[in-house]
């Protein structure tokens, strides 16, 4: 399953992210995929979540990087 592709049910029991001990998902960010794979994230803070989205997606794309749609 891709990241992309879980359900957005973060904090529920049923969460697959919900007992991880070193994760946090929050909105504000994206994943930064290399040739098809995730190898990292990019999170932004400051604005909503939406805007914060959208300007790690423009920091990514700046950088060469696919933004997954």
């Amino acid at each position: 399953m891709r990241l992309r592709d879980c359900p957005s049910r973060v904090g529920t029991p049923s969460s697959p992210f919900a007992h991880h001990p070193r994760l946090m998902a929050v909105g504000g960010g994206c994943p930064v995929i290399e040739l098809g794979e995730v190898t990292g994230g990019l999170g932004v803070s400051g604005g909503s979540a939406e805007q914060d989205r959208q300007a790690a997606e423009a920091g990514l794309r700046a950088l060469g990087f696919e933004v997954p749609a």
